[in-house]
This record gives structure tokens, sequence and C-alpha cells, in this order.
């Protein structure tokens, strides 16, 4: 039986190894390196590469993920407006897509009389 191997991204926003002394010296191929290689060491038929904040677009689209970093007060209304723009943009629909389609209460934090926009 012929298997096709693992094909394994890991994304790192290699940051903290560009900023940080004392995270660079740990990490000198970044912390996305190091977690690659540990990977290839232990699933040595996998496919591994690295993808950094740094370089070119992917393919790959996060969603909502640290857009506030952990703050409480991330809205729906964003996620949902990131998923309607990454549609658009899948769709060949550049224009929709680089359109900012969210309002937001003046306060950018929603509650129960937010009049619905959240």
């Amino acid at each position: 039986m012929t298997t096709t191997p693992l094909r394994i991204t890991v994304w790192g926003e290699n940051v903290h190894e560009q900023v940080e002394q004392h995270v660079a010296e740990r990490y000198p191929d970044g912390m996305h390196g190091a977690i690659a290689d540990g990977i290839r060491e232990n699933l040595p038929d996998a496919v591994v590469r690295t993808a950094t904040m740094q370089e070119p677009e992917h393919g790959f689209f996060l969603v909502g993920m640290k857009s506030y970093g952990r703050a409480p007060t991330f809205l729906l209304a964003t996620g949902y407006e990131q998923v309607r723009s990454i549609t658009a943009w899948l769709a060949g629909d550049l224009a929709s897509a680089s359109r900012v389609e969210l309002t937001l209460p003046a306060t950018g934090v929603c509650s129960t009389d937010a009049g619905g926009c959240c």
C-alpha cells in the first residue's frame, strides 16, 4: 500500500526572534524552524516547510486568529467581515475583498443595546 506523506507547514510570526536578542540567541532559525526540525526528526517521511509573516502570502488564511490578542472584545462582526473579505478574494472579486463592510459602535465594544450591529 502506498501512502501519501504528511505535508506540514509550520507558521510563525517570526517577530520575537527579530526584536528580542535572547529569543534570537535561543532560536537562531526562528521558533518555527525549531518546531519544524523537531517534526522532521520525529516524522522523517513528512514534507515539512515553514512560513512567516515576512514572506509573501501562501494562500493560507487565519481568520480571527489573534486579531486583538487575547482581548475579550473581539467582535463576531469583525470575524464575519474577515470571512467575507477572504471569500470575495477567493472568488476573484478584488474590489469587494479590499472594501471594508463593517460598522462598529463608537466604543468598539458591543453590548446588548448596540442596536444589533454585532
